[in-house]
């Protein structure tokens, strides 16, 4: 979202965002820490990051354009599924992030989360290394 933020000329009110959003993590840790420890540590960053996101769609959205509330909550559902085998099953991290990854495009493509567009954009982005590997 910054360099979104940055391409579309908004690098100084970013870099307000980020100068702001350190202190709000400092404050954050300073007062959950001491009573949650490392579990308060990532409640602090979550808030955060979480104040940053909605500055940010705020900013970016009248001047990009962003998913409408419902293809957004259909990413956001989809994302939230696709983590489940990383939150329930017992194997390797590694098995689990594969499972999730072909879980999650499996759920946009079906959830209609991607446009045809988007997905012939991500193929061009592929084809130079499908020749490269054929030889041609």
């Amino acid at each position: 979202m910054t360099t979104t933020g940055v391409a579309v000329g908004k690098a100084g009110l970013f870099t307000a965002y980020a100068v702001s959003l350190a202190f709000l993590n400092g404050f954050l840790n300073f007062m959950l820490i001491p009573r949650f420890d490392f579990i308060g540590a990532s409640w602090a960053t979550l808030i955060a990051e979480g104040v940053m996101l909605s500055a940010g769609i705020m900013v970016l959205k009248p001047v990009v354009g962003l998913p409408s509330g419902g293809a957004a909550l259909r990413a956001v559902g989809c994302a939230l599924i696709a983590s489940l085998p990383l939150i329930l099953s017992p194997a390797h991290v590694s098995v689990n992030l594969f499972v999730s990854a072909v879980f999650y495009a499996t759920l946009i493509i079906w959830g209609r989360g991607v446009t045809p567009e988007g997905i012939e954009a991500a193929c061009s982005l592929l084809k130079p290394f499908y020749r490269q590997s054929r030889g041609n």
